[in-house]
């Protein structure tokens, strides 16, 4: 793996060594507690999708009650609502959801 300075490689590898999707190559790794990580995995949804369309799939109603809904409590603003799924980074599908 290669990057700039300060652009996390490190915690990367740490993260994914204690979340076991990395075995270590010497030493152990020990840990207590649990570890939270959010892969970074291909999106259920098709990519022209939009985020109110993917929201409101697995739920009744319309769409539109749905969006009232999300924006009342600020997540996400009107304009992300029509984003389509494809033009997220990989992390927002899940947060949306």
């Amino acid at each position: 793996m290669t990057g700039a300075n300060g652009a996390g490689k490190s915690t990367l590898m740490r993260l994914r060594l204690m979340a076991g999707e990395l075995r270590a190559d010497h030493g152990t790794v020990t840990v207590t507690g649990r570890v939270g990580h959010l892969g970074q995995r291909e999106t259920p949804w098709p990519p022209g999708m939009t985020v109110l369309q993917a929201y409101a799939q697995s739920r009744t109603g319309e769409p539109q009650e749905h969006a009232a809904a999300r924006l009342s409590h600020g997540l996400p603003t009107l304009a992300e609502l029509d984003l389509r799924v494809g033009e997220l980074s990989y992390g927002q599908p899940a947060a949306s959801n």
